[in-house]
């Protein structure tokens, strides 16, 4: 039996909905301290967040540059009129 097969361009579209409605808003929520605003240190497989760990700047660096570059990929696609 065959699997069905999505096109690049509906791939395309149900990565950018789980990315936009379930991925940012989850580390939106979960992995910025409530009162600081700074990066948590852990959040655990539980959901369990913990403040009082260190902080690996590669990991704030990368956490930075994906909202960074999804709120530069919307309002692009905002500007041209289209979907981000």
């Amino acid at each position: 039996m065959t699997k069905p097969t999505l096109s690049l361009t509906d791939l395309r579209a149900k990565v950018e909905q789980d990315l936009t409605r379930n991925i940012l808003p989850f580390w939106a929520q979960r992995g910025f301290h409530p009162q600081t605003g700074g990066l948590v240190g852990v959040v655990t497989n539980d959901l369990r967040v913990y403040h009082d760990v260190p902080q690996h700047s590669v990991l704030g660096a990368r956490v930075l540059w994906t909202f960074a570059e999804a709120a530069r990929l919307r309002r692009a696609a905002e500007q041209q009129g289209g979907r981000a």
